[in-house]
C-alpha cells in the first residue's frame, strides 16, 4: 500500500476479491492484534487511500486519468471514507475501554501504537484529499488533520523509549504528519498567492499547493506534471 500511494497508483487490494480475503483473515483473540477484526477493517479502508490520492492528484494536475473522473464524486466518496474512519475510532475506543490497560513495553501495547498510528495517518490523508477537492471544508479539515498531525508527534514521542521496533515503525508514518505539518500554511493560502484558490469556481486547491505536500510526502507526481512545472 506504501509503495502505491508514493507511486500515485491505486492499490490492488482495494478490489471487492481482495477485501473478501482480508474479511476471511479475520481471527478473534481477546488481545488486540493482526488478526483482530477491528485492526482487519482498519486495514480494509486503507487499502482506498492510495487510490483516492492518485485520483485527486490527477484531477488537480489535469492528466488523461483526472478528465475521467469527477470531483465531486471524489469528494462525497472520501466524505464517505472519513466518516467510516471516524466510526472505526469510536469502536476502536470501545474495545479500549472494556479492556484491562495496556502496559507500555508490551506486545499489545506496540499492536495499539501502530494500529492508531495508521487510523491517525489514514485520516490525515483523508482530510487533506477532501480539502483538496472542496475550498468550503478546506479551512475546518486543515484544522483537523494538524490536530491528527499533533497526536502522531505525541504518539511518536510516547513510545520513543518503549519499543525499537514501534519507533521504527513511528518513524515511517510520522512523514505524513511532518509534511501536513510543514505545509500548513501553503495549505491555508497564508501566502502571497492567497486569492490564487478563491478565483477558481469549482474550489479545487492550487496545482503548486498540492505539488509541495506530494514532493515533502515522497510522492511521484505525473511525468507529464514535472514537464509542465519545470
Amino acid at each position: 500500500m506504501t509503495e502505491c500511494l508514493l507511486n500515485n497508483e491505486h492499490c490492488f487490494l482495494e478490489q471487492e476479491a481482495w477485501q473478501k480475503v482480508f474479511v476471511s483473515a479475520i481471527k478473534e483473540t481477546p488481545t488486540i492484534t493482526d488478526r483482530s477484526e477491528i485492526v482487519i477493517t482498519l486495514l480494509m479502508l486503507k487499502c482506498f487511500i492510495p487510490g483516492y490520492f492518485a485520483d485527486v492528484t490527477n484531477i488537480i494536475f489535469n492528466t488523461q486519468d483526472g478528465q475521467a473522473l469527477d470531483p465531486r464524486n471524489i469528494a462525497s466518496q472520501l466524505r464517505q471514507l472519513r466518516a467510516d474512519l471516524l466510526k472505526w475510532h469510536g469502536r476502536y475506543e470501545g474495545i479500549l475501554r472494556r479492556t484491562p490497560k495496556i502496559p507500555p513495553g508490551s506486545a499489545e501495547y506496540d499492536s495499539h501504537c501502530k494500529v492508531f498510528a495508521t487510523y491517525l495517518s489514514c485520516l490525515i490523508i483523508s482530510s487533506r484529499l477532501l480539502g483538496a477537492l472542496s475550498g468550503i471544508e478546506r479551512l475546518e479539515l486543515e484544522d483537523t488533520a494538524q490536530s491528527l498531525a499533533e497526536q502522531m508527534f505525541d504518539l511518536a514521542i510516547e513510545v520513543k523509549d518503549t519499543s525499537v521496533a514501534t519507533s521504527l515503525f513511528m518513524a515511517q508514518t510520522l512523514g505524513v504528519a511532518q509534511a501536513t505539518k510543514a505545509t500548513t500554511e501553503v495549505w491555508k493560502g497564508k501566502d502571497k498567492a492567497e486569492n490564487e484558490d478563491q478565483q477558481s469556481s469549482n474550489g479545487i486547491i492550487a496545482r503548486w499547493r498540492l505539488e509541495r505536500w506530494c514532493k515533502l510526502c515522497g510522492r511521484k507526481l505525473p511525468s507529464n506534471v514535472y514537464a509542465m512545472c519545470n
